[in-house]
């Protein structure tokens, strides 16, 4: 039962990780950020994070596009349930086929999401740096 619940923690702080790039993202194609769009004349919040999450985004792409002996891999979950068809456990294999339906669709959200991450790390580029507090 471990397994259900650890893939649903996975997929949480993915569709997280996919929610904050999101919602960044309309604030830097409509122009409205910068130092009057900034509240105190701070940076946005997000600029700090930029990193962390680029570097989850890449952890996983990295994970799901992994080898058979890669935990988390499509190809290591297309591999059992390969063997759970072969040896005629149809309850398993549709179980197993959705697992594996759900990961071969994270992989154009994740990077449709390290694209649109890469849009916001330019913008915070072009903030003013943070000042001390007031």
């Amino acid at each position: 039962m471990a397994r259900p619940s650890r893939g649903m923690a996975i997929g949480a702080l993915i569709a997280a990780t996919a929610a904050t790039v999101l919602v960044a993202s309309p604030a830097s194609a409509d122009g409205s950020g910068g130092a009057s769009g900034a509240p105190s004349g701070k940076t946005p919040k997000i600029c700090s994070k930029v990193d962390a999450i680029e570097a989850r985004l890449d952890k996983s792409l990295t994970r799901l596009n992994g080898d058979q002996n890669t935990i988390g891999s499509i190809a290591r979950m297309q591999a059992r349930f390969d063997r759970q068809k072969a040896a005629g456990h149809a309850e398993v294999a549709t179980y197993l086929q959705d697992r594996l339906t759900t990961r071969q669709a994270l992989v154009p959200l994740l990077t449709k999401s390290k694209t649109d991450l890469a849009k916001v790390k330019d913008w915070c580029a072009t903030q003013p740096p943070v000042k001390g507090k007031e």
